[in-house]
């Protein structure tokens, strides 16, 4: 939002059926906004800054880790006694309307609102914004997520090495605000699209959990007929000409990426890049110290990428389907046995060597495309 007049935030559809439409029946119109201090339209609370002594069943006492993107998860909690909730400060126990959110952490802000009236008490790693009855929370939380809101936030933060929201910065950002009407008009919307990806990702979880269900049923054989070994080999291309520039890295969540996208506040790719190794389509790598986490992926893109060299690559042999493997390293059956092969103190890692003496369950080509198919579906 800006200062200027709000126009047309959604366009005429008017000639649509609803149904066609598939959107709410609301239209916003022009709407002259107000720029505001936060501190002129809330109230703060910051949470309790020590650690107090937990028991097994209380009031429950949530941290950062308990705020997600868009609830609060108490699914995994710690208590304290109802005595020492007395004792603490009123400013550490958040209200029926109250937005909390994180002060500190990769999850910076967050804002959920607590729509309950019970006790509840939170970490100093959480704070909380007590809106004025003439503003609609909903509103301040759905700005919370804007770009209007991060811009400034990131002009506070810059060139600091630790993620957080001082409350003192926070006070005084510039929220604009239409009218209370207007508010609730926006934050409805907002509401009904969020529950709408809310039921999407539901949607997306329970294929996941499909996959899973499905990958580890087929990998589960214990039927062990060859090692990796048999069908993998190590490739190290480098590139000696320099002529690919195209560098990657293997994330867990995206496999391989370009390496700019997943480091995109800082270049860590070497300037001369002949060293660097060569991956083609079907290609496997993986970080050694990293692999623990889901770090290994197949390369599906026809255009030639480089790695550090730090990566292992490999390839499949002539006798194993690539996408085979490649849903193998997603089942528990792989993790079981890289947990056992790990090596080191500090940073633990998987070798190549290592790799090939996992047993394996090879079945025919026929069998490998056909399950392959199966879970891809």
């Amino acid at each position: 939002m800006n200062e200027n007049n709000t126009q047309n935030v959604i366009p005429n559809v008017d000639s649509k059926s609803k149904e066609e439409r598939n959107v709410p029946d609301l239209r916003f119109t022009d709407e002259k906004h107000l720029c505001k201090k936060v501190k002129q339209i809330a109230s703060f609370g910051l949470g309790l800054t020590y650690t107090p002594n937990y028991v097994i069943e209380g009031v429950p006492f949530i941290s950062s880790k308990n705020i997600s993107q868009d609830f609060l998860d108490l699914s995994d909690i710690n208590y304290i006694s109802l005595d020492e909730y007395r004792r603490i400060s009123n400013n550490c126990k958040p209200q029926r309307g109250d937005i909390l959110f994180t002060r500190v952490g990769s999850n910076l802000g967050h804002p959920v609102i607590f729509d309950t009236d019970d006790k509840l008490a939170i970490f100093v790693s959480l704070g909380y914004l007590r809106i004025k009855s003439n503003i609609n929370n909903e509103f301040v939380k759905h700005w919370m997520n804007s770009p209007s809101f991060w811009n400034q936030v990131k002009t506070k933060i810059a060139g600091s090495s630790k993620m957080n929201l001082n409350v003192g910065w926070l006070e005084n950002f510039d929220i604009y605000l239409p009218t209370l009407n207007y508010q609730k008009k926006l934050a409805s919307f907002l509401n009904l699209i969020e529950n709408r990806i809310k039921t999407q990702k539901k949607i997306i979880d329970n294929l996941n959990s499909l996959i899973n269900s499905i990958i580890n049923h087929i990998y589960s054989n214990n039927d062990y007929n060859v090692k990796l070994s048999d069908v993998i080999i190590q490739s190290s291309i480098r590139n000696k000409n320099g002529l690919i520039d195209y560098v990657s890295s293997v994330s867990n969540k995206y496999g391989f990426i370009k390496q700019s996208e997943q480091f995109e506040d800082r270049d860590v790719a070497s300037d001369n890049l002949t060293n660097y190794k060569v991956v083609t389509l079907n290609d496997f790598g993986y970080n050694p110290a990293r692999i623990n986490v889901g770090s290994i992926a197949r390369y599906k893109n026809s255009n030639d990428t480089v790695v550090s060299p730090m990566y292992i690559c490999f390839q499949c042999k002539n006798n194993l389907y690539p996408e085979y493997l490649e849903y193998y390293f997603k089942s528990k059956e792989f993790k079981i046995n890289l947990l056992r092969r790990l090596e080191g103190s500090v940073r633990q890692c998987l070798t190549f060597e290592s790799m090939q003496n996992i047993p394996f369950h090879l079945p025919d080509l026929d069998e490998q495309k056909k399950n392959a198919k199966i879970i891809s579906a």
